[in-house]
């Protein structure tokens, strides 16, 4: 299975020639602009106009999708569900027998959407996750790979990075993650690809292109 990633996308929405062809096309949460200022009304106006006519240009066989922290309006109405897409909000999805498991949540930091602090994330989302999953698309990083900020520590979950090191998910093939937009990168460590998938630069003046993963 041939997979492109991206996230962070911040309404820089890429020209469909420029996105690389796969069988899925995972986009991993904060797709709405800055611009919207954090606007539940003008976030969903951009999500049923600009993103639905861009998410309909794309000729991927399955395109899956997550909300991010600056995606209020996904957390705040059922608009995610609407969008031409499979949207996962802690939830899974079976594509040509891999099983994706989607969750938004990230630690806090401000005053954002889809933040927990570790204890909630560890017992009220990451203990969601199955254990058979194969990909595994959450917005904030787990702590240590790919989570750190350009101020030097690191910004992801300890309570995830602590379940997935336990051996809890033996099938998992793939994590992909976005949110820290300077630990742009992929590593493989014991037969797992760690992706973080930032489109945006962390100053929003440039973007980098979608990558591809190969299962």
């Amino acid at each position: 299975m041939k997979l492109t990633i991206i996230s962070d996308i911040h309404g820089l929405l890429p020209e469909p020639a420029d996105m690389p062809n796969a069988d899925v096309l995972i986009i991993a949460g904060d797709s709405i602009p800055l611009w919207c200022d954090f606007n539940e009304v003008k976030q969903y106006q951009w999500l049923k106009s600009d993103f639905t006519d861009w998410l309909g240009s794309l000729e991927y066989p399955h395109i899956v999708g997550i909300a991010g922290n600056h995606d209020l309006a996904m957390q705040e109405s059922d608009i995610g569900h609407r969008l031409p897409w499979t949207y996962l909000q802690d939830s899974e999805v079976s594509i040509m027998g891999l099983k994706f498991y989607g969750s938004p949540m990230s630690l806090p930091f401000g005053p954002f959407a889809f933040m927990a602090p570790e204890i909630e994330l560890d017992m009220g989302y990451w203990s969601a996750i199955p254990t058979d999953v194969n990909v595994l698309i959450i917005h904030g990083p787990m702590y240590g790979r790919l989570d750190k900020t350009y101020r030097g520590p690191n910004a992801g979950s300890v309570t995830l990075r602590d379940r997935i090191d336990s051996g809890q998910y033996p099938d998992l093939k793939l994590f992909v993650n976005g949110h820290i937009h300077e630990a742009r990168g992929i590593l493989e460590e014991n037969g797992v690809i760690y992706a973080n998938a930032a489109h945006m630069d962390i100053i929003g003046d440039s973007h980098h292109g979608a990558s591809v993963i190969d299962l």
